[in-house]
């Protein structure tokens, strides 16, 4: 089903760059679009709690102009949201209303958060693959918190210094055991 006409403000050729099913509540959808290509850098966020009948933007007060990438809906808790854009990392514990950066300091300038994941077996532990490949950084960078967001550490060991990430995920059954797509 195209949804074009039924998410408000969309413009017409805006790239959808992510998508994100509910893990607590069925017909829930979140999304993320991205129209930079037209030079514009709104931010487009939205839930749709219907299986895409309706969208609702959920921007809040996400501070202007940051593209967003990719969102993720945490494991444990449906109000926390994480949100990677082209200039940091974003959450939420009230399901969009209010944003907070929660970006790494030791993430790179002009890095993109290419993927998220939340761990399904700690509350406030989240994993961030960043790629800065289209400006020739071919390194690793993939980043863990435990206290959402509030500090990172960069976790790539046993990656060669060349691999770029572009995805990561925590084993759903294997606590701490790690995913990256490189």
């Amino acid at each position: 089903v195209n949804v074009d006409a039924r998410v408000p403000g969309l413009p017409k050729g805006a790239w959808f760059s992510g998508l994100e099913p509910s893990r607590h509540a069925d017909g829930t959808v979140y999304m993320v679009v991205d129209n930079h290509r037209s030079d514009d850098f709104t931010n487009y966020v939205y839930r749709s709690t219907d299986y895409g009948q309706t969208w609702t933007s959920i921007v809040g007060d996400l501070p202007a102009k940051r593209v967003a990438r990719t969102i993720r809906e945490d494991a444990r808790n449906p109000a926390l949201l994480y949100l990677g854009t082209e200039f940091g990392l974003f959450f939420t514990n009230d399901g969009g209303k209010a944003w907070t950066n929660v970006t790494p300091a030791a993430m790179p300038d002009f890095g993109r958060v290419s993927q998220l994941d939340g761990s399904a077996f700690d509350n406030g532990t989240a994993y961030m693959a960043v790629k800065k490949m289209l400006l020739g950084d071919q390194s690793p960078h993939i980043f863990r918190t435990r206290d959402f967001g509030a500090t990172w550490t960069k976790v790539v060991s046993g990656i060669p210094a060349n691999d770029y990430v572009h995805a990561v995920r925590e084993d759903p059954a294997r606590k701490g055991l790690l995913y990256a797509g490189t």
